[in-house]
């Protein structure tokens, strides 16, 4: 199976959308576009795609994080690969797409978080060489 990456275009929502449901992330195809929008052209973000024949089969989201009490890093926002194709390289290509676009940038620290029941995802990171560095809880307050 040959994997291709880009940087994701307008057109590639459709497929955002349906691929961001399959990991309980529904977003409409509106809402992409506004949020692409100012994503864009930001770069100190980048998004990709993987393509099989054509056909968009995961995409990434990347950011450079800035803090001022550690070193900044680049952290891995979303990542998704089809179901149908999970397994077979397509999210290990997409992180490494990451880690070049990083090294471009010069950052040469990622991070990304994983739900904690996500145990695939946990055993694919380590596998590309992220172990367990922390584990935290997330607390939300919606503001009016």
């Amino acid at each position: 199976m040959s994997v291709s990456i880009r940087k994701m275009k307008n057109q590639d929502f459709s497929a955002v959308s349906t691929l961001s449901a399959q990991l309980g992330y529904p977003v409409e195809v509106k809402d992409l576009q506004l949020r692409f929008d100012d994503l864009e052209n930001n770069p100190e973000h980048w998004l990709g795609i993987a393509e099989v024949d054509q056909q968009v089969v995961g995409f990434i989201h990347a950011s450079k994080y800035l803090d001022l009490i550690e070193p900044t890093t680049v952290q891995i926002i979303a990542l998704v690969v089809d179901e149908n194709v999970r397994g077979k390289g397509v999210g290990a290509k997409l992180v490494s797409a990451v880690e070049d676009w990083s090294r471009s940038i010069g950052v040469l620290q990622i991070w990304v978080r994983s739900n904690i029941k996500r145990d695939r995802a946990h055993a694919f990171y380590q596998r590309l060489g992220y172990p367990i560095t922390k584990t935290s809880h997330k607390f939300t307050k919606i503001i009016e």
